[in-house]
This record gives C-alpha cells, structure tokens and sequence, in this order.
C-alpha cells in the first residue's frame, strides 16, 4: 500500500532568486482553486509543477529533462524551489477562471436546460383479458 506524502516543503532551502510573485503572471499559468493541488508552470522549463507547502510556498524540486530513466543525467531546473508569493484575491481569480472557461464553450456543447420527456405510451391489453375473450 502507497504512503500518502503530506503536500509540504522538505527542504528550507530555496534558490535564492527573487519570489515570483502569481500577480505578475498570467492568469492561465498558475492554479490555485480551493480544493485542488496547486500548481505553477516552471518559469524555467514552461512545464507544470506543484506548489509544495502550507505557508512557506516553493515550486517542487524537479529536473530538466523527463528522460533520466533512459540514463541522462539528474540535472535539476534553475526554478526547483522557487519561492511563490500569492498576492491576489484568489475567490476573485476563480470566478474569472470560470467566467473564461464558461464563455469559451461553444453554445452547442452545453447541456440543455430543459427536461425532454418521451410521451408514455398506452398501456398493453393484459393477457387476463385475451385469456377470457377466448372461453367466451
């Protein structure tokens, strides 16, 4: 059975640049909805990596390339453990998120609201009474 790991950071170090700050990204690089792991694109390699920690945010550590099971090198990105600062109103951010979202869904993909029910169909003569036109 896998050990479920705590989403916290496990190092105090960081790399020593400045914070990257989610108010001076763009709105579509970061995720951090309410309930959901969040989540930042690497300013380094432009791939999603988790943000780790409950107060002190830093990116995951993690290595350039994906390919180290073939035999490359571990060489790990300049943005692992880049400390993240959110300083935007994240309920404001998600209704945003969803207004985008919602607004770039063609009409025809949507549900209807309406209910479509079929017409019932009249109910089958019983059998009972087959049985009982047939002594008669």
């Amino acid at each position: 059975m896998p050990r479920i790991r705590p989403g916290r950071t496990r190092t105090r170090r960081n790399n020593r640049r400045e914070p990257l700050r989610l108010s001076t990204m763009a709105a579509h690089d970061f995720n951090v909805r309410v309930g959901e792991q969040k989540s930042v694109i690497c300013p380094d390699c432009r791939t999603w990596r988790r943000i780790m920690g409950d107060t002190d945010l830093k990116i995951r550590e993690h290595c350039v390339s994906d390919r180290i099971a073939e035999g490359e090198e571990h060489t790990l990105c300049p943005g692992s453990n880049q400390v993240v600062i959110v300083d935007i109103d994240v309920r404001r951010w998600q209704v945003r998120q969803d207004r985008l979202l919602r607004d770039a869904m063609p009409a025809e993909n949507r549900r209807g609201t309406r209910r479509l029910c079929k017409p019932l169909s009249p109910p089958a003569p019983s059998p009972i009474h087959r049985i009982g036109a047939r002594r008669a």
